[in-house]
């Protein structure tokens, strides 16, 4: 298991417009995984039945990233918000390995932006499903 907190902040001046740029981050993120030793998968195929024996490797994460930008204006001495969003991404995977060279992943990834400015006034959603075979060809 595992948890992280990071916040980050950056300025930066701009010569051209007189304008400074705030640009302040918050996030929290929590990662958890177990392993099952010698895990017994089995495939049924029509002509018989194949049997797998490996470690079964399971992870989850959640990201909660909390973005907000303020545009500083010099000459006017006013400050606008132009960018403020929550942004949740979701992440779960599982590992095992059909033989020493071939590992199946199977996984589901979300990422969710809830703009909080108007200027964006939409929710947004972005969801990756699915597998991969990776093939090593070294040990």
């Amino acid at each position: 298991a595992r948890f992280e907190m990071k916040k980050s902040r950056t300025i930066t001046l701009s010569f051209t417009n007189n304008q400074i740029t705030e640009v302040h981050s918050e996030e929290l993120g929590f990662s958890i995984g177990y392993r099952w030793d010698n895990f017994d998968l089995i495939f049924n195929f029509g002509d018989g039945q194949t049997d797998f024996k490996s470690d079964l490797n399971l992870r989850a994460n959640l990201k909660i990233r909390d973005t907000k930008t303020i545009l500083r204006k010099i000459s006017d001495e006013t400050n606008t918000p132009s960018a403020d969003q929550k942004v949740t991404i979701i992440g779960i995977s599982a590992d095992y390995m059909l033989s020493n060279r071939l590992t199946l992943r199977v996984f589901y990834d979300q990422n969710i932006t809830d703009p909080l400015v108007g200027t964006s006034p939409y929710r947004t959603s972005n969801t990756d499903i699915g597998f991969s075979l990776r093939f090593t060809l070294t040990e």
